[in-house]
């Protein structure tokens, strides 16, 4: 859901927003694909698909909307310059929006975590009706998202980026969206490839 809040919080002050996605949007709030040629290994004795969302919502869509953060831990091994502390009130603001609770773990699961000296989380996701997740169609700006484009690269001079090219899916050509600013809020794999793919050099703002 971060580009969807990113583009709610843009609108509300005032600027103009375009939403992109790859995908299409899902009113049934369901997004999980199986995409096997993305994932490039073989489980013995098994088998692993490897699951993806395209579609306007992105992964709040998979997995009943799970919403856990980040913990202190994870924050400093990556070298994040802010701790859990400090992201704890942008994380209050988010969840409120979203109307994200935290539920009751099962006695079962506490029992069994007790047992084998490990630690039970209840599960954190938006309070919905049953077998229905969080779906970013509930905000206006993400109705009105721009499906279907596949975003390749970002395009910059002298510091800034003025376009971005994507492919439309649904016809298979190249065009363009013009800016003043972009935010990406892909997966941390998509919006690292497109990064990768823009060649933004030393110069560029980040």
């Amino acid at each position: 859901p971060a580009g969807a809040i990113a583009a709610e919080r843009l609108v509300a002050r005032g600027h103009r927003v375009l939403l992109a996605d790859a995908g299409p949007r899902r009113p049934d709030g369901r997004g999980g694909e199986v995409d096997r040629r993305s994932w490039g290994f073989t489980a013995k004795g098994s088998s692993f698909d490897w699951y993806r969302v395209r579609a306007v919502g992105g992964g709040g869509l998979l997995w009943g909307g799970w919403s856990y953060r980040l913990p202190d831990a994870t924050l400093r091994r990556a070298g994040w310059p802010y701790g859990a502390d400090a992201l704890a009130p942008l994380y209050d603001q988010i969840e409120t929006r979203l109307g994200v609770v935290e539920g009751m773990a099962d006695a079962r699961y506490a029992a069994l975590a007790r047992a084998l000296d490990l630690s039970v989380l209840p599960k954190r996701a938006p309070a919905r009706a049953a077998q229905k997740v969080w779906t970013p169609l509930e905000l206006p700006v993400a109705r009105r998202a721009r499906t279907h484009a596949a975003v390749l690269r970002i395009e910059h001079a002298h510091g800034h980026a003025p376009a971005a090219p994507f492919l439309d899916l649904r016809d298979g050509s190249t065009r363009r969206m013009g800016a003043r600013a972009f935010v990406l809020a892909a997966s941390p794999i998509e919006t690292t490839r497109i990064l990768l793919e823009s060649d933004l050099g030393t110069g560029a703002r980040r």
